[in-house]
Order: C-alpha cells, then structure tokens, then sequence
C-alpha cells in the first residue's frame, strides 16, 4: 500500500502539466543530482538484493519506493536531462504499456508454468511467455485502455446499442472465458493426477531415538529397482565407530531419508520436519543441547524450503559447536533461492574445519529418476543415493 500512496502524493504535489520547461541552472542542477542518485539507488538494489533478504522487508522496499517516486517526478519534469537519456523508443513503448504487462504477467505465467514438475528452468518457456504478456498487452492498450484515455466510455451510447453488437461482445467474452478455463483446468489436470498417488503422503514429522514411528517414504510404483550390490555395500558396510553419536535435523527431503540413514546408524536421533526452515533449526538445536541428546555428529539437510541469511548459517553453526563434526548438505530444488542457498553453503561452510559439505546438488544432476514429480522429493532410487553421500560423508 506504501507504494500506491507513494505515488499518488506524488501526483499531487508534482503536476507534470504545471511544471515550467524552463529552470535556473542551480534548480536543474539540483533536479539532476536527485534523479542520479534515485537512479543509482535503484540499479544498486537491483543488482545487491534479491527477494529473500530481509533487508527488503525491513524498510527496503519503501526506500526502493522512494527512489522510484524521486526519478519519476526527476523524468516528468521537461527541464530533465536525465529523461533525455531514458527516452529511447523501446523503453517508451514499454513504458506506455507498462500497466498492461504488470496486470497480465502474473496470470499469464501461473497458467502456463506446470504446477507438478521436476524441471529446470526452461529457456523457450520463459520466451513464450514473454511474447504472451508483451501480445496481449498491446492488444490491452489498443482496444481497451487507450480508449478509455481517449474518453470512450464517455461516448457509449447505450440506449442506441443494436443486439447484434451485444450479442457479438457476448461471443467474445464466452470465447475468453473459454480460453482462459482450458488453460486452467489443463494445469490444475496435472496436479490432481500427482495428488492421486497415495504415496506422495507424508508424516508431518519424524523423531526418531531409536525411530519408533513409521516414515512414509515416496517410492515410484514404477521405478523398483532393486539396491544393486555397490548401493548396499556403501550403505550398510560402515558400522558406527565407538562413541559415536549422530543427529539429523532437516526438513521432508531428510524424512525421505530416515530409514536409509537407520540402516547405518540405528540409534541416530533424526529430527525433521515438512516445511522447515534453516532458521527454524537453531531452537531445536537448543534444546537438544539442554537435552544432552545432541551427537558428536550433526547432519543439517536444510535449504529446501526457502533461503537463509549468512548470519543465521554462522549462528546455528556456533551453536552446535566447534567440538562437534557437522555435515551440511546442499539443495536441488526447482525454485529461484536454490542458488542462493548453495552459495551460501559453499561459501560459510569452507571456513570451517569441522564442516563437511555434501554436494547434493552435483550429485543429483540429470538423475530424473531420483526425484518425484515436484522436482524436491526423493524416490527410493533418490533416497539411497541421497543416504549413500552422507553416510560417506559421516564415515570420512
């Protein structure tokens, strides 16, 4: 909301029609610099920020508001001579149609983006799309909203409409709606099939000490392959060493995995949660500690469900301690903070030397039979092979 009235204050503090074209030097200096630095402020946080940081949510978007409000009032004004430099024919068409492309973006991408799929980004998807939003919003501008700007509605004569133009408005509007509905029932199709799978199910939870709840685990009714012998051996072959005690803390994709790791470790202590956090994980390692249940080994498999900040990373990682060996593992999940989360992995684990980081997300690339549907969740294939990297890990 901060954004709109933003915005609309300044429409009615800054009247384009009632701004001078011409200006003092001192005034077209000082209109410049505002707009400079406005401009620089914007590209900065285009470039330094991204939609995880909380910097964003704790006055960063009002500040990017305000920069934004400050270079448009700067480009309104006719003495600007930053507007000369922004006013290159694609930029205009693009900025005239500007409220068409932000209304239809988001439908047009929610309807014609899989819900259920394990993919990566898809490059021809994404241009497709492009054409989509750009198409219709010119067609948006042509036929209804540069209309409306001329006074259109004003010139409806409704009394003198003919039922032929009714009729034919009402062939149109059914012909939309019936576009609109297949593409939607098409990608809500996909879901239901996935969600008709009874194994996708999951428990909400699982800690186990030794396990004495069951862990529901995905398995592909059509993917059975049997552990092959190399699978067995690396899994099971490795007995605990004296003394040692391992916990797991993750999230679904460490559920997943549970009965794998027990194979191994049958008196591991495994908490994880659907839908977890990284920041979520510091009080459950509190209370482990208070507990005395914390292992000498701590695997975190953390990152599925959404980024983290390098200070939270440092402060779960002082909190279990130095004393302890701890084994990270990277994401693969088909969302835009993956990449986040393996840099930050990569980069604040490395200055550690009781950390190890188990690369996942190599491991795990072109192996489509590892994953379900989603893209996140692992099949028995993907669970063994998932459980084979951090039992090694543990091992070395």
């Amino acid at each position: 909301a901060f954004s709109l009235l933003i915005g609309a204050a300044l429409a009615l503090i800054w009247p384009s029609s009632r701004l001078a074209n011409k200006i003092i030097p001192q005034a077209r200096l000082i209109l410049d610099v505002i707009g400079g630095v406005a401009l620089s402020i914007i590209l900065i946080m285009f470039w330094k920020t991204n939609q995880y940081e909380p910097f964003l949510y704790r006055g960063g978007m009002v500040l990017l508001s305000i920069a934004t409000a400050l270079l448009v009032a700067n480009l309104a004004h006719p003495a600007s001579r930053i507007a000369l430099f922004l006013r290159f024919r694609p930029l205009l068409w693009m900025g005239v149609r500007s409220y068409g492309i932000y209304l239809w973006h988001y439908p047009i991408i929610t309807l014609t983006t899989p819900k259920v799929n394990a993919g990566e980004f898809s490059i021809t998807r994404a241009i497709l799309q492009f054409l989509l939003i750009i198409m219709i919003a010119q067609i948006s501008w042509k036929y209804i909203e540069k209309p409306i700007r001329q006074g259109a509605l004003r010139n409806i004569q409704f009394k003198n409409l003919r039922l032929q133009n009714v009729a034919l408005g009402v062939k149109l509007a059914l012909i939309c709606a019936v576009f609109v509905s297949s593409i939607a029932v098409f990608g809500l199709s996909k879901v239901s099939k996935a969600k008709e799978n009874p194994q996708l199910d999951k428990v909400e939870a699982v800690q186990t000490q030794p396990a004495k709840h069951p862990v529901a685990v995905w398995e592909n009714p059509a993917q059975e392959t049997p552990q092959t012998q190399e699978e067995s051996k690396e899994i099971n072959s490795a007995q605990p060493k004296d003394a040692l005690t391992v916990t797991a803390i993750g999230d679904s994709v460490m559920i997943d995995i549970a009965p794998y790791l027990k194979n191994t470790f049958p008196d591991i202590r495994i908490d994880a949660q659907i839908g977890r956090q990284l920041s979520k994980a510091i009080p459950v390692v509190e209370q482990l500690k208070n507990e005395g249940n914390l292992g000498n080994y701590v695997i975190i498999g953390l990152g599925t469900n959404g980024a983290f900040t390098t200070e939270q990373l440092v402060s779960l990682i002082k909190l279990i301690g130095n004393e302890r060996k701890m084994i990270f593992i990277n994401t693969r999940v088909p969302r835009p903070w993956e990449s986040i989360v393996n840099e930050r992995l990569k980069a604040t684990t490395s200055e550690y030397p009781n950390i190890t980081l188990v690369d996942w997300y190599a491991a795990s690339a072109g192996k489509r039979d590892y994953f379900a549907p989603d893209g996140v969740h692992l099949t028995k294939v993907g669970a063994e092979a998932y459980a084979a990297l951090v039992v090694k890990a543990v091992n070395q």
